[in-house]
């Protein structure tokens, strides 16, 4: 009676861990969407040196622009405030926003906000209503000058 060699099982075991744990991993690389890429970044990187003067410009007008996001009837609501550097509030502006969640960089939103019931301040509806950190890329226009920034706004999961 022959034994059993127990050596070759072991290998095809091994090979089929192996081939398991990479479609595992191809999978879960494969499932969020994969790599976000930057829209225009060719056309943003010619155009760099005006974009750091751009950014000087709206640091010198010393404007206080902040972001947030809330939630209203289960909708995600973008609200920006605008005050000039004496911290009056600017009212009038034209506000564009381009909102998008950290964790999906793809799902961009081009937002124009209106001016509230409150001067200086500004909203908008965001279409998607997930929770996390999301980039908002603010383009502010009012009295003759022209601001923009990027800011972090985080949103709440609903309760």
């Amino acid at each position: 009676m022959k034994r059993f060699n127990l050596f070759p099982a072991i290998v095809f075991v091994l090979l089929g861990l192996n081939f398991l744990i990479v479609g595992i991993t191809v999978f879960a690389a494969s499932s969020d969407g994969g790599a976000a890429i930057e829209p225009d970044y060719y056309q943003k990187a010619l155009h760099w040196d005006e974009h750091r003067a751009q950014e000087r410009r709206s640091l010198a007008l010393g404007w206080d622009v902040r972001a947030e996001l809330s939630r209203r009837d289960g909708a995600l609501a973008l609200r920006v405030r605008v005050n000039d550097a004496a911290g009056a509030a600017i009212s009038g502006a034209s506000v564009h926003a381009t909102v998008f969640r950290s964790a999906e960089a793809r799902r961009r939103f081009t937002l124009e906000l209106r001016e509230t019931n409150t001067p200086g301040e500004y909203g908008a509806a965001v279409p998607s209503g997930a929770a996390g950190a999301w980039q908002v890329e603010l383009a502010v226009a009012a009295r003759g000058n022209e601001y923009s920034r990027v800011l972090t706004a985080f949103a709440e999961r609903e309760p």
